[in-house]
């Protein structure tokens, strides 16, 4: 199912969970790690570009991330987002770390700067719904993937990651359905494990209205 490690995936049932997997996450971003994004403003503004050791310096950071390996990377990323301001990477870098160790405000303030930088990122927002999701601020999580989805519509991932939140957590699995079938039409081949789970849902919808066949119209 989960094809990735996000910081995650604990699900085998829409009754799990999934954390958003590390290397994922970063190529999710729309930048290389040696550019630097900038905000927009009314000039052409020129990226600047990482220097070859500071590239190399951030791609170990990234590296010892990946392999739950932190020691001196939350140094690093801290030393890049004072050397490079605009580097909206090592700002997502010091969010991951944060949300790998399980600090869902530390990651969530470092994901906002990053978003002051980046604001059209799509995996900022996946980022934060889950820390959201964390914190039990249910209705927060839907807003950030609704604003991932409104960036980018057939982002698989966040349509998966925002039909469970809308089955166990906010209790709509009809609206679960719609985005575990939107995920599965962006697959080049259906997922069986999600297959599994539409039937499951489709089965507990169904219930209710075939013992009260009015059960839709009423408030």
């Amino acid at each position: 199912m989960c094809r990735f490690n996000p910081v995650i995936s604990f699900w085998r049932r829409p009754a799990a969970c999934i954390l958003l997997g590390l290397t994922l996450l970063h190529s999710a971003c729309a930048h290389t790690p040696a550019t630097l994004l900038h905000r927009s403003t009314t000039t052409q503004e020129k990226s600047r570009t990482l220097s070859a050791d500071d590239k190399i310096l951030y791609l170990h950071a990234l590296e010892s991330l990946k392999n739950k390996q932190p020691k001196g990377t939350l140094q690093t990323f801290k030393r890049l987002q004072k050397d490079y301001p605009d580097f909206v990477s090592a700002w997502i870098g010091e969010g991951d770390l944060y949300l790998q160790q399980r600090q869902w405000q530390q990651a969530l303030a470092a994901y906002k700067q990053a978003q002051t930088i980046h604001p059209d990122l799509p995996s900022l927002y996946t980022r934060q719904a889950y820390c959201y999701r964390q914190l039990g601020q249910f209705d927060l999580a839907e807003s950030a993937y609704q604003k991932t989805l409104d960036l980018k519509p057939d982002y698989a991932l966040a349509h998966y990651n925002y039909a469970i939140l809308l089955d166990l957590y906010l209790q709509q699995p009809q609206e679960a359905i719609i985005h575990f079938e939107h995920y599965q039409r962006l697959q080049t081949t259906p997922d069986s494990q999600v297959a599994k789970w539409l039937k499951e849902l489709k089965r507990r919808v169904a219930e209710p209205l075939a013992q009260n066949p009015d059960a839709a119209l009423l408030p």
